[in-house]
């Protein structure tokens, strides 16, 4: 039986209005991320950042395998889909300050402001250990919520 995989998948504060708006079941990548979506798999996780406030914001299943689709959501074209579900949601008020999760393995004791490098390109893969802690972090901010 194959394990689930954990993707970094990056928003801006408009692409993840635009992803609720149109109904929060649509994922989608640009087209030089061709090569990495050919590894995403229904059962995986997508772990969602808000680029520009720092925030974790949700938490995406995969249903599908990836798919081409140029129809418009967003702005720009990111062609490369899959249907998700939402597991976890916040707003970008209330998302999960990254800087509050020192535990992460992108947080290097030695230099502790290197993390950002990290966070910089989408689709990129998680350690289980990293992801259970976003993962965590989000379902409990959501709780809180209301």
């Amino acid at each position: 039986m194959r394990t689930c995989n954990y993707w970094f998948d990056i928003f801006s504060v408009k692409t993840w209005q635009d992803f609720l708006e149109a109904g929060g079941e649509t994922s989608g990548f640009a087209p030089n991320k061709v090569d990495v979506v050919k590894k995403v798999r229904p059962g995986d996780m997508f772990l969602c950042y808000l680029s520009g406030l720092s925030r974790w914001v949700g938490v995406l299943e995969v249903l599908s395998d990836a798919y081409f689709d140029d129809s418009p959501i967003w702005k720009e074209t990111y062609p490369y889909r899959f249907r998700v579900r939402i597991v976890y949601q916040l707003t970008p008020d209330t998302g999960v300050d990254i800087r509050s999760l020192q535990e992460l393995s992108i947080f290097d004791s030695a230099d502790p402001s290197k993390w950002g490098v990290h966070v910089r390109s989408t689709l990129r893969p998680w350690s289980e250990d990293d992801a259970v802690m976003v993962i965590n972090a989000v379902k409990e901010a959501a709780a809180n919520q209301g």
